[in-house]
């Protein structure tokens, strides 16, 4: 997969609520940043790392189009369920960009278009050919798409050749 994280990888996870990624992503990479828009997750993350001694893990709250990281610090940024939440790609779109290294990826995950035990309603979900088509818009070139276990698919992406 081409996420490649290793030891030297800056990994942010974009709402990345209790940490379900971020926890263990701290295990592989140099640093993660765990940015949500939710005090109460990121306390929790907080909270987490604390109790397991992760000291390379950095809780922040974001807003959901501004996130407080400098320019192109990121080797991966990540999404998890969260593109069906957004309010404006656009503006989410571009700060990924910002932060996002000349060579780092995007990859977003979520919720396939149809019906589930679980999960949001279908009016609420995008297919992964629309949210291909809204990444590519807005300056991403597709790296690679797969699914991501019964529910799910996943989107890997990376910037444009500066």
């Amino acid at each position: 997969m081409p996420l490649d994280l290793n030891e030297n990888s800056v990994f942010v996870d974009v709402g990345a609520g209790t940490g379900y990624f971020a926890l263990p992503a701290a295990a592989r990479v140099r640093e993660v940043h765990a940015l949500d828009i939710v005090d109460e997750m990121v306390e929790a993350i907080w909270s987490r790392a604390e109790s397991d001694n992760i000291c390379n893990l950095k809780p922040m709250r974001s807003e959901e189009s501004s996130f407080p990281l400098a320019d192109k610090v990121a080797d991966v940024v990540f999404m998890s369920n969260v593109f069906h939440e957004l309010d404006d790609h656009a503006l989410t779109l571009k700060e990924v960009l910002r932060i996002l290294k000349s060579d780092g990826i995007l990859a977003v995950v979520d919720w396939k278009k149809e019906g589930t035990p679980v999960g949001p309603p279908v009016d609420h979900r995008f297919s992964e050919l629309d949210v291909t088509e809204i990444l590519r818009h807005h300056g991403f070139e597709l790296v690679e798409t797969k699914e991501a276990g019964p529910y799910h698919y996943l989107i890997v992406c990376s910037r444009p050749l500066e």
